[in-house]
């Protein structure tokens, strides 16, 4: 019974990142896109990555696991974002608002199975591999 608990805790916990992510992205992206940078932003940039590195590190034997990929690409993002703060590469700056959807999406089981949710993150993988070729070749 308590393993079972601390489960649906940490399942919740998840869930509720997912929604913070989401807060987080809706003021990063309209700051980016307004070239409206503040030191507030950039902390909220830090946030972000390390809310993602706290959900990769909690989906290990979660109902969740299928979520991994897009966390951790999620990472890759906010990493790359903290390299240059002022001045992020935009396509990153876009991929954040489809990540951040994906991962809301994925931990909905209302409206997400696994099988969707593997949709999903191909198609982010897929467009974030697409943007790291496009950068290596120019």
């Amino acid at each position: 019974m308590v393993s079972s608990a601390m489960s649906e805790i940490n399942d919740q916990r998840l869930r509720r990142h997912s929604l913070r992510i989401a807060a987080i992205v809706d003021k990063i992206v309209p700051a980016y896109q307004k070239n409206n940078v503040t030191p507030v932003i950039q902390k909220e940039v830090v946030r972000l990555s390390d809310i993602s590195k706290e959900i990769s590190e909690r989906l290990a034997y979660s109902d969740f696991e299928h979520v991994t990929d897009l966390c951790e690409t999620l990472d890759s993002v906010t990493s790359s974002i903290r390299r240059d703060p002022r001045s992020p590469d935009r396509r990153d700056v876009d991929l954040l608002k489809a990540i951040s959807d994906a991962i809301v999406v994925s931990f909905n089981p209302e409206k997400a199975s696994a099988e969707f949710a593997a949709e999903v993150t191909q198609m982010v993988r897929d467009k974030y591999r697409k943007r790291q070729e496009e950068q290596a070749a120019g």
